[in-house]
């Protein structure tokens, strides 16, 4: 039985929105806006898309060199929100929700280490100044 797009994109918000253990979501570079992640050994790339039509949430998913995406469906008509099917409607939906809980996960982190800058700076010296001394011991103490 083949998998569906929109199981999967209710796995990813399921795992996403999980307080620990979930997806953890990281920002791209300022020059290309959105996120990336590793699910599985899986290569998660999400952003939005920029058509003449309008612009949608898209997923882009590499593994072992293949790749492939999905792109919320478009909906019909000039005013209205129709989509083709309620299975279309339900995907744009869970893939907007996708959007809006990766967005938070990665603004809660930026907060955090905004607050909490002087620790982490810290954290960072002691891992880059000591890292040798750290490895030099265990080494010694593992001969001895």
């Amino acid at each position: 039985m083949p998998v569906s797009d929109l199981y999967v994109v209710q796995y990813l918000l399921q795992e996403t929105s999980r307080a620990n253990g979930g997806i953890e979501w990281e920002e791209r570079s300022r020059e290309r806006a959105g996120f990336t992640a590793r699910v599985g050994g899986v290569g998660v790339e999400l952003e939005n898309a920029h058509f003449r039509a309008g612009t949608v949430v898209m997923l882009r998913f590499q593994s072992s060199g293949e790749s492939f995406a999905i792109c919320e469906p478009m909906p019909q008509g000039w005013l209205a929100q129709s989509y083709e099917s309620d299975d279309d409607r339900t995907l744009a939906a869970t893939m907007r929700d996708l959007m809006s809980c990766v967005s938070r996960q990665c603004a809660e982190r930026r907060s955090s280490a905004l607050d909490h800058a002087w620790e982490i700076r810290q954290r960072v010296y002691e891992q880059l100044l000591f890292r040798n001394a750290n490895a030099d011991m265990l080494r010694a103490s593992a001969e001895g």
